[in-house]
């Protein structure tokens, strides 16, 4: 029988509280070039990387390794180019790591990364321009199918999320009452009437929402709507995004098409004869207002007054890394600077040049 963690051999060799209050460690890596302890074996010494896994009995195995894809506690990212820090997932590693919500969290995680691949595709595909044919704009036309695919996933797998969280509320804060369920189905079950956004009153009244939760519910269901009515049209309808034009400076599309005209992405003066404007703006933006719904649910969640548990790791940051995650660091910059992508292309070339041969 697999018994629980020895928590004993935590508090001497790792960095970690064990006033977990019913919460899981989530992670089993640390990242801390000055973390000293003679607990550790010996074959960690001079190592950046702590990497532990419990056996069968609870006791601690240590493993010499450095994660390529993962979520860890650092005190700083390993390679700030390809690492990311997301409040998100700081709120939740380090404080509301109860094992009902972590189960959910590596369905989000796939979908954060795959919306940071898809730009590495597109930008893969643009890299030789003279290269380009009728094909491989069919292969960018695909890849704005899965990104809408991408997005409305990841909605629905944050309103999963969020309902498990509501249920740990209750428990966490006894001077509100955080028992009304919220639908575990889908994001459009709690925010959409149809098409329409459920208003913010609606929203209190038949699941007790404080305000600014609600608010975020409302506010998001804008984007979100149109993320689902254009991915429900390629699914049951065959729809797709209409031609991808190869311009002077790069890739562009028709503004005035769907679904590029649902979304307020180009300012007038980036748009050129017969509404043509640059791609990359337009995925940018779908990925930026994705992910960044993750963090703008934190700040409504902690609008109201909710008791918030000790970190898990005191000092240490949760970082991602692996499947391109490290994109989402230029996503301001091809929505404002880098319009044609050429910079960030760049910088995606260079990464595949100086990446590890894979085994």
């Amino acid at each position: 029988m697999k018994r629980g963690i020895d928590t004993s051999e935590v508090e001497q060799k790792l960095p970690i509280t064990t006033e977990l209050y019913g919460r899981a460690i989530p992670s089993g890596i640390i990242y801390d070039p000055d973390y000293e302890n003679d607990a550790l074996p010996e074959f960690l010494d001079d190592e950046d990387w702590i990497t532990y896994i419990p056996n069968q009995d609870g006791e601690l195995s240590f493993v010499k390794s450095e994660p390529i894809t993962s979520v860890y506690f650092g005190k700083e990212p390993e390679n700030p180019e390809t690492d990311i820090n997301l409040q998100f997932f700081d709120v939740y590693y380090q404080h509301l790591s109860f094992p009902n919500i972590m189960g959910l969290m590596p369905s989000l995680l796939d979908d954060i990364r795959n919306l940071a691949t898809v730009l590495s595709k597109v930008a893969y595909y643009q890299s030789d321009l003279s290269d380009l044919n009728a094909a491989i704009q069919q292969f960018i036309r695909t890849e704005l199918e899965y990104l809408f695919m991408v997005s409305r996933s990841a909605y629905d797998n944050l309103q999963f999320i969020i309902a498990n969280t509501w249920e740990k509320l209750h428990t966490i804060d006894g001077d509100e009452d955080y028992s009304a369920q919220l639908p575990t189905s889908s994001f459009k079950d709690v925010a959409l009437s149809g098409n329409d956004p459920v208003p913010v009153e609606d929203l209190e009244d038949k699941y007790g929402l404080p305000k600014a939760l609600a608010e975020f519910y409302s506010d998001e269901a804008v984007f979100f709507s149109k993320i689902r009515e254009f991915r429900d049209s390629v699914t049951h309808q065959g729809d797709s995004p209409k031609t991808i034009f190869i311009a002077s400076d790069g890739l562009a599309v028709d503004t005035t098409k769907e679904p590029y005209c649902n979304f307020n992405v180009w300012e007038d003066e980036h748009i050129v004869n017969n509404g043509i404007a640059p791609l990359w703006p337009f995925i940018a933006h779908v990925v930026d207002q994705t992910v960044s719904a993750l963090k703008r649910f934190i700040v409504g969640l902690f609008d109201q007054r909710i008791k918030v548990l000790p970190p898990i790791a005191k000092g240490y940051d949760v970082y991602i890394r692996g499947g391109n995650v490290g994109n989402l660091n230029h996503l301001d910059s091809l929505m404002h600077d880098d319009r044609w992508g050429k910079e960030f292309i760049k910088s995606v070339e260079e990464r595949v040049q100086h990446s590890p041969p894979s085994n």
